[in-house]
């Protein structure tokens, strides 16, 4: 396994925790908060996830990927449906659906009431975990 393809595998490592850490605890904890507070929070966290760890451990697997492939290094079936996976399951959704929905509720546009946010917020981060665990498994095989 190439350096190129560790840190893949660890960026997708990272991202499934991130994303893990919402769907099982997070954003359970925040869907209990009473009045604003949740969502105080939640603004709080967005806020607070747009930093360059975070970012680069995001995007990374695209540009290692790409380097891979122009290095010459072999990629195997696994590898590529792995890549596959989370850019559509992970990054797609993100942009397509977590994204929106962190606008609206920075701009505290949000159409329906708290509890229903947090759970469309929610079922697209299981999607995020799922893909970010799958992704992974495939990395490693």
């Amino acid at each position: 396994m190439s350096i190129f393809q560790v840190v893949y595998v660890l960026c997708l490592a990272i991202q499934l925790g991130f994303y893990f850490s919402f769907s099982n605890t997070i954003m359970p904890v925040l869907g209990k908060q009473a009045g604003n507070v949740g969502q105080r929070i939640m603004q709080d966290i967005n806020k607070q996830v747009e930093n360059d760890r975070f970012l680069g451990s995001f995007f990374a697997p695209i540009f290692l990927f790409i380097a891979l492939i122009l290095l010459g290094n072999p990629i195997d079936w696994q590898m590529y449906l792995s890549f596959v996976i989370y850019f559509v399951g992970v990054i797609g959704v993100t942009i397509a659906f977590n994204m929106p929905l962190n606008r609206q509720l920075a701009n505290r546009k949000i159409r329906t009431d708290w509890t229903d946010f947090v759970q469309r917020w929610s079922r697209w981060n299981h999607v995020r975990t799922g893909s970010a665990l799958v992704a992974l498994a495939l990395a490693i095989s």
